[in-house]
């Protein structure tokens, strides 16, 4: 038996965050398409379901639950929209983090300066290269206590 549009409605009104209509559709539509993400190296749309995108972010909420962080922690993200920053959010907003978006046409000192003024205790970016700009910029990233790089990897010779 198929819920009705009313009953669909009705469901939904009783959902009061992101987090939980994220869940809802991840419960209620599992083989349904969330999104689709282009695969630069194969150069083909990659299509994800909310199941996997749902596993996606319960291990990135494992992740950021490792790093013991505290409620109302601030976390940056400085990544290009797909996969990686959607499951960023929901997992950082369902851990009960703060999201810092970072822009991706900020200047490194933008960022360095946005870092700076939240308090930002993690940054994750895609790039090295991103990284190391902002550290340059000449910003006081004290507060930054962990940096974590998705795509590159680590940067040889120490």
């Amino acid at each position: 038996m198929t819920d009705s549009k009313e009953e669909r409605a009705r469901a939904l009104d009783g959902l009061t965050t992101l987090c939980e209509f994220f869940q809802n559709r991840v419960c209620k539509g599992p083989s349904d398409e969330a999104l689709r993400e282009f695969n630069k190296s194969t150069k083909e749309w990659v299509s994800v379901t909310y199941s996997e995108l749902g596993e996606k972010v319960l291990s990135w909420r494992k992740a950021f639950a490792a790093l013991n962080l505290k409620r109302g922690d601030r976390v940056a993200m400085l990544l290009p929209n797909g996969v990686n920053a959607v499951c960023f959010d929901q997992a950082a907003m369902a851990n009960t983090l703060v999201p810092v978006p970072l822009h991706a046409i900020d200047t490194p000192a933008s960022s360095a300066y946005i870092l700076q003024d939240s308090g930002a205790s993690v940054l994750v970016t895609d790039k090295v290269s991103k990284w190391e700009k902002i550290k340059e910029a000449g910003f006081d990233l004290s507060a930054l206590k962990k940096v974590i790089i998705t795509d590159d990897e680590a940067p040889s010779g120490g």
